[in-house]
Formats: C-alpha cells, structure tokens, sequence
C-alpha cells in the first residue's frame, strides 16, 4: 500500500495539505509523511526566500510504500519518495528553485536524513516556467 501526502505554498505564504484532511483525522503513518513533506517544503521556501526568489507556485509531497495491503500498527515503510514542484516566472528563478530542492533533499532536510535511515528515500522535481495564461 501507498500513503501519500502533499502540500502547497498559499498566496499568504503558509505551507497547507492538498487534501484539506485535518491532522486530528489523520492516522499515525500519514503523519509521518506530512511531518516529512513539511519540513522538505519549509527548508525548500527557506532557501527561496534566501535566493530571492518568489516562485508562483511550491508544491512537495512525499509517498511510502507500506509492508502491508492496509495500514496496519505492524506495517513498516520500505521506501519513500519526495516529489516537488515550482512555478517560476524566469530561467534564473527556475535554476534557484532546482538548486534549493537539491539542496533540501540532499543536505538540509533533517526529516530527509531521518527517514533514510529507516528505508530507501528517492526524489523527483519539475520546475516549469509560470504562464498566466494557462492559469
């Protein structure tokens, strides 16, 4: 089985879930995973901000798979994997934005680091370019 969980930058700048699901109604291992794409979308927009860049739109998630069908108390990850995502109005934005997801996920996510040392953790990114027409 697949838990999932992704979250997105809001025009005020705060970092939500998609799903609209709230923590309380969430189950244990799922909060692992918003605990993990939080922290990756919090360094991700730290590292941003600190390059002066103001993407149009942020979105990481992260996925595990599970031992079992079901989510279960005995069920262990045996992988993870991030994605992110970035609207950028410039080429010199959309490279700031690649440049801070490595980062993120290969140095400063310390939720990155942790989880890799319960399973494989693998990572995938598109940065485009923003077009105001198509949203």
């Amino acid at each position: 089985m697949i838990e999932k969980v992704t979250l997105h930058l809001t025009a005020d700048g705060r970092i939500e879930a998609t799903s609209g699901i709230p923590c309380e109604q969430t189950n244990p291992k799922a909060l692992l995973l918003y605990a993990a794409a939080k922290c990756a979308a919090l360094t991700a927009r730290h590292i941003l901000l600190k390059s002066r860049v103001e993407p149009r739109w942020l979105k990481v998630g992260v996925s595990g798979e599970l031992s079992t069908d079901t989510v279960q108390s005995e069920s262990l990850f045996l992988s993870f994997h991030f994605f992110y995502e970035a609207a950028c109005d410039t080429d010199a934005d959309q490279a700031a934005a690649i440049r801070a997801f490595r980062l993120t996920h290969e140095k400063h996510c310390s939720m990155v680091q942790m989880l890799g040392r319960i399973a494989p953790v693998s990572y995938e990114m598109s940065v485009y370019a923003y077009d105001e027409r198509r949203c």
